[in-house]
């Protein structure tokens, strides 16, 4: 039997399968359409499940994984043997320098233009999806997920259907509020199959980049990941865009911007890219002329939430209290998150009664929600309560987003928005870790 077809017993078995402890797997079992099997008994019946199911619950496919049969003949085309969760893993363990070699190395023969299926009905599915997926809304990204879905259902050997549901995953994070600890493993089982059928695709090595890198902290690996994928398809503006991004998450300014320059040459049409630029620019150095070009940015793009999201930063970083709060509730609109909503009233409700020190003061001290694609991080309440010059607020933030190996990305030492700490060295030390690189794993 395949390992594909392999049946596992038991919650033990099953949450080993994941790589996740017994009680999240028997958590998630609680969903409808979890691929479980169970035997008389009631609560303490025996359990089985099949693992390629379980891949495909996991990777949120309504079509299901595509089965031992179907890979057969993508193996045949492919001319090699299907790649193993081992050997990805092996790559991802490596040290820093053994990655940056394979990621720079010589390259690899350029994989063949990706093709459509053969079906004209199926093939206008895909490139409909690869469309609302671009769209960036949680009503597109629903279609997305679905269209996707259904082309996997009917020509499960297309690998370029299954590194898209990996995709739509990695944005549900910003554009549906989907928690992490669900998105990203769902984002990876889906990617992980696109690379069974096809070793060399780039939009699956991309996905593993993003994950490798924003779930999982490990420059070493993403970079092996976006390697691959750029020597794949080295005109891919989405590859350039997610690649300059992280460049710009770790620090490397000037390679970041270069990727994002060529993003845009590739794809100038882009708001997301040209905001993600501006965003990067403004980062490095946060003055009038980068804050006017994320206002200008956002008057161009109104309905762009990154434009949006990013003007708020900017005005919180120059003090502009009230304009970062219209800027968040133009975001929260269009992000629909109730919670957002909610809390920018708030926040509001703090800017009228007590002026700007109050809705600092709120921004700063707010419990955090139950919705972490609110508040990934403590890096703008901790720029609030240094604004406001409180201290053990600020410490406790930073020492928060230190514990759980977040990153403060858009923060520079040039900046100016710690400088009343440049003489307190318990702060200067937060900063510090903050910026520093995050470990690779292994």
């Amino acid at each position: 039997m395949s390992e594909s077809a392999r049946r596992i017993d038991g919650w033990k078995a099953i949450a080993a399968h994941f790589r996740r402890d017994r009680s999240t797997v028997m958590r998630w079992a609680s969903a409808s359409d979890f691929p479980v099997r169970r035997g008389p008994g009631g609560k303490g019946a025996s359990v089985w499940a099949y693992a390629h199911e379980l891949d495909a619950w996991l990777a949120g496919l309504s079509g299901g994984a595509p089965s031992p049969e179907a890979l057969q003949p993508a193996q045949r085309r492919l001319g090699r043997p299907i790649l193993v969760a081992a050997g990805l893993l092996a790559v991802a363990a490596m040290g820093v320098g053994a990655a940056l070699y394979l990621a720079r190395g010589a390259a690899a023969p350029a994989a063949p233009p990706q093709k459509l299926p053969s079906d004209p009905a199926v093939a206008d599915l895909y490139l409909q999806a690869r469309d609302d997926w671009a769209a960036r809304t949680p009503e597109t990204l629903q279609k997305a997920m679905a269209e996707f879905g259904e082309v996997t259902s009917r020509d499960p050997g297309f690998a370029p259907a299954y590194a898209g549901l990996a995709d739509v995953h990695l944005l549900t994070r910003e554009y549906e509020a989907v928690p992490d600890a669900v998105a990203y493993p769902k984002a990876e089982a889906a990617a992980k199959l696109a690379l069974r059928l096809d070793p060399r695709s780039a939009d699956a090595n991309r996905a593993l980049g993003f994950i490798d890198f924003g779930w999982r902290h490990d420059i070493a690996a993403a970079r092996v990941h976006f390697g691959r994928s750029l020597r794949a398809a080295p005109n891919d503006a989405q590859t350039h865009f997610w690649f300059g991004n992280m460049l710009i998450g770790v620090g490397d300014d000037a390679a970041a911007l270069a990727e994002l320059r060529t993003a845009r040459r590739l794809d100038p049409g882009s708001s997301v890219i040209e905001a993600a630029y501006a965003m990067s620019a403004w980062t490095i150095d946060p003055s009038d002329e980068t804050v006017a070009a994320l206002r200008a940015l956002a008057a161009r793009y109104p309905a762009s939430s990154d434009a949006q999201l990013y003007l708020s930063w900017g005005y919180l970083v120059q003090g502009d209290v009230a304009g970062y709060i219209d800027q968040r509730q133009k975001y929260a609109a269009l992000a629909h998150n109730r919670f957002l909503n909610d809390r920018v009233a708030a926040e509001r409700a703090a800017l009228a009664h007590g002026g700007a020190s109050a809705a600092l003061d709120f921004i700063a001290n707010a419990p955090p929600g139950n919705d972490d694609a609110y508040e990934v991080e403590a890096e703008w309440p901790a720029t609030a309560a240094a604004m406001l010059g409180q201290r053990s607020r600020l410490l406790a933030l930073m020492a928060r987003d230190v514990a759980i190996h977040n990153r403060w990305s858009t923060w520079r030492a040039g900046q100016p928005r710690f400088d009343r700490w440049r003489g307190d060295r318990a702060v200067m030390e937060g900063l510090a870790r903050l910026h520093a690189l995050p470990k690779a794993a292994g």
